[in-house]
């Protein structure tokens, strides 16, 4: 049975989804207004259809209860309009791919994937953050995923503005104000690169350090120097 916290927070989510399917409706009549004009541009026209491919997905995934209510009208409405995947590769120098996925919140988290025999492969990534040997610089960004030869970040915290929230329970907040932000594809690609170029530069001056971070290696050598010294 629903306690009266859990009970308001239920109502509470029922009036901000109706709002932003309110929301969401007055984006969508704007842009059909404006591509109906009679001298309405070929950019407003090609806008409001993708506008209606994109509505049509959300509307699928509500019928299939993947969703709540459609995305209302924010700073992501140019960029989920043109990128309606929930995911992209692009294929960088050197063997890397960049891999940009939509998360739950429909806002982008970024990969890069190495190439066959880096060093940082099977690497935990806070090993990247928190702990790099002495000499080795840090990744450019605060990484939050690793699984073999794949590392990335997300744009799902606090100072993020998410384009879609779930109303649930006690996780119920509301959408991210003036002062957070929201990352385009371009801008996240870019990060990719940055992250890429970053890995690059870790197996072309650090491969040997890398490589025997973590693995007991260090301390041996460690162990070694001050006996060396002794």
């Amino acid at each position: 049975m629903l306690s009266t916290v859990d009970h308001l927070f239920a109502e509470l989510a029922k009036i901000d989804s109706a709002r932003d399917n309110a929301l969401a409706k007055i984006s969508d009549e704007k842009l059909r207004i404006e591509a109906e004009k009679t001298r309405a541009s070929e950019y407003s026209k090609k806008a409001w259809e993708k506008r209606q491919a994109r509505r049509a997905r959300e509307n699928d995934a509500i019928r299939r209860g993947c969703m709540t209510h459609n995305i209302p009208s924010g700073p992501w409405d140019r960029d989920l309009d043109e990128y309606q995947e929930r995911e992209y590769v692009v294929v960088l120098d050197g063997g890397y791919k960049a891999i940009l996925r939509r998360n739950i919140h429909w806002s982008w988290n970024g990969y890069v994937e190495l190439p066959e025999g880096h060093c940082a492969i099977g690497k935990d990534y806070d090993l990247f953050c928190y702990g790099c040997p002495a000499g080795v610089p840090s990744a450019p960004m605060e990484l939050t995923y690793e699984d073999g030869d794949r590392f990335g970040f997300d744009h799902a915290h606090w100072n993020d503005s998410f384009p879609y929230r779930e109303y649930v329970g006690m996780e119920y907040s509301y959408h991210a104000g003036e002062s957070k932000e929201y990352l385009p594809y371009d801008a996240v690609l870019e990060e990719c690169r940055e992250l890429a170029q970053y890995f690059r530069t870790l197996q072309s001056d650090h491969a040997e350090a890398i490589r025997k971070a973590g693995s007991g290696e260090e301390e041996e050598d460690a162990t070694e120097a001050e006996e060396s010294a002794e």
